[in-house]
């Protein structure tokens, strides 16, 4: 009875010892999964850690690289602008230089000291009156609709016009060089040496070296001027002190850019110009037929 209790009691006091021991294990066990856990959760709150960071970062590098864009883009925009503005100052000197450059002499058609002016400029208009029945004669007194000129008067224009140019305008030619046959019907409609020279003298159209001109615009349209082509009044003359504002301004412009390149004025017609050079050329007897035929047979 006693070694039974005896066994009983170390057999309990085993089951305490292995209770207290499973509970230590448990407890061990417990603690330990804890620490693992822990250290684990450690571990990703430490990957995380940076991504967390890193998109902070990135979100203040995209709003950077966004406003560094934007002045990419304005630097862009304005080179292109600038660009563009480049191309339009290389066309316009261009359209200079194109107006500078005179045909060589080798490739210009010069027959008696006569060109086309059209060969000199092609951008100076020409409206021939006498080519056509819209004149005073109401007769077509030229075969042709033939701008010529000596060569050193065609020159002289050809600077006005580079010149006019530069403010928005043309030139437009009414008459320029004139045979003598046609200033002879011309003065038996008027035999008036204030507007028609007389033939026996003869006229500075005759000389190759006179011009009847006007201004347009840039859409081609004519500039007011104080009167029309070959209007036989009294306000043709420059003198006449009843103008327009607009009117004389227009002249006195043409005037300025006229003289300013070799041309002198008359005061009973504003629209005539003769060469200043004029007194070194004498009449000519060049038919429109000849030159024509000349012209196209120089090849």
């Amino acid at each position: 009875m006693h070694k039974r209790e005896s066994h009983r009691g170390e057999t309990q006091k085993a089951s305490i010892y292995t209770a207290g021991n499973n509970s230590k294990r448990n407890k061990f066990f417990i603690i330990t999964l804890v620490v693992i856990l822990v250290v684990v959760w450690g571990g990703v709150i430490y990957d995380l850690g940076p991504n967390f960071s890193t998109s902070g970062n990135d979100s203040s590098k995209a709003v950077q690289i966004a406003k560094e864009n934007e002045k990419m883009r304005e630097k862009i925009d304005n080179l292109q602008t600038r660009n563009r503005e480049l191309k339009d100052e290389i066309t316009a000197l261009e359209e200079k230089l194109k107006d500078a450059n005179l045909p060589d002499e080798d490739e210009l058609f010069v027959f008696n000291d006569l060109v086309k002016v059209r060969d000199i400029d092609p951008t100076i208009l020409v409206d021939l009156c006498y080519a056509t029945k819209n004149n005073f004669t109401e007769q077509k007194l030229y075969s042709f609709e033939l701008c010529l000129l000596r060569k050193s008067t065609a020159e002289k224009l050809a600077a006005v016009q580079a010149e006019v140019k530069e403010d928005g305008y043309r030139l437009k030619i009414w008459d320029a060089y004139r045979p003598l046959g046609v200033q002879e019907k011309l003065w038996e409609v008027v035999s008036d040496p204030i507007y028609v020279a007389d033939p026996a003298v003869g006229s500075n159209h005759n000389r190759g070296a006179a011009v009847d001109v006007t201004l347009v615009d840039e859409k081609g349209e004519e500039l007011i001027m104080p009167t029309g082509f070959d209007d036989f009044s009294e306000r043709a003359s420059r003198n006449y002190s009843d103008l327009p504002q607009e009117a004389e301004k227009n002249m006195n412009y043409l005037t300025e850019s006229m003289v300013s390149n070799g041309f002198t004025p008359i005061q009973s017609e504003w629209w005539h110009f003769n060469d200043a050079d004029i007194q070194d050329y004498d009449l000519l007897e060049v038919s429109f037929e000849e030159f024509v035929e000349k012209y196209f047979t120089k090849n």
